[in-house]
């Protein structure tokens, strides 16, 4: 009976350690050295061992495809250098300044005097300037509180200034966000959030109202010639018709120029 039972163990063995070494060199399951356990499997290894009894876990699963955030609610995304009035007259001079185009509010510092930033409330902001870092050219904002406007959202932003007169080219300067959209069936497959630019053109009559435009010849001086305070001789608009606006320069020289001639006729 114990011969019997050494053979058996003799033949089964080998067969045995041949399986084990099949399964080592096997291509489909590569020998890995220095294993790190990732924060995804340690989960999944957490949450198995927390599951039910019957030995079926909750494995938490992760969503690779998001891609973070693009874009940023500032203007700039670094301290600009400018000044700042408010309504009061005092002013933040040699000021750090960003500006939240999201929210519309102007976030400074003053090192060494102010090394924290601080949000100026928007009612005490009369004007300030963003000095360009590349240019060094003074972006000037304006509010104007006294706007003839239904949109609340109007009435309480900071313009940029383009062309400042009887009738003032202004630009609101914005940002809209953009969250991802790529988890349900019918989305967009957008992967990410963002901060998208948004601008938009306005002129600001001598009436206080505010009309939104496009920098185009025909939108411009539709916008300029509804306001029956400036009327300019026939002759004088058939000239301002002629010229291209294609651009915010041109755009601003065709509105000082209508400005510059309402003056004119007046005289």
């Amino acid at each position: 009976m114990k011969n019997v039972l050494i053979l058996s163990l003799a033949i089964s063995l080998p067969g045995l350690a041949q399986k084990t070494d099949s399964l080592r060199t096997s291509s489909a399951q590569p020998k890995r050295t220095d294993y790190v356990i990732s924060q995804q499997e340690r989960q999944q290894m957490v949450d198995m061992a927390a599951g039910p009894a019957a030995g079926v876990g909750n494995v938490r699963t992760f969503d690779h495809r998001y891609e973070g955030l693009r874009g940023t609610p500032y203007m700039y995304p670094y301290w600009a250098k400018g000044y700042v009035v408010l309504t009061n007259g005092q002013r933040y001079d040699k000021a750090r300044i960003k500006y939240d185009a999201y929210k519309q509010d102007l976030v400074i510092t003053q090192p060494p005097i102010r090394p924290d930033s601080i949000v100026i409330d928007r009612d005490r902001v009369s004007w300030f300037v963003i000095q360009t870092p590349d240019s060094g050219a003074a972006i000037l904002f304006r509010r104007f509180p006294d706007v003839r406007t239904n949109d609340p959202a109007l009435k309480n932003s900071y313009y940029r200034v383009l062309h400042d007169g009887p009738h003032s080219l202004l630009q609101r300067i914005a940002k809209t966000f953009r969250q991802a959209s790529f988890q349900e069936a019918y989305s967009r497959d957008v992967r990410y959030d963002s901060f998208d630019n948004k601008s938009d053109y306005y002129i600001l009559g001598p009436d206080r109202r505010l009309t939104k435009v496009k920098l185009t010849t025909k939108n411009l001086l539709s916008a300029l010639t509804d306001d029956p305070s400036t009327q300019l001789p026939a002759s004088v608009l058939d000239d301002l018709r002629k010229r291209t606006v294609d651009t915010e320069a041109q755009a601003v020289k065709l509105v000082n120029d209508f400005d510059s001639s309402g003056a004119a006729s007046s005289n």
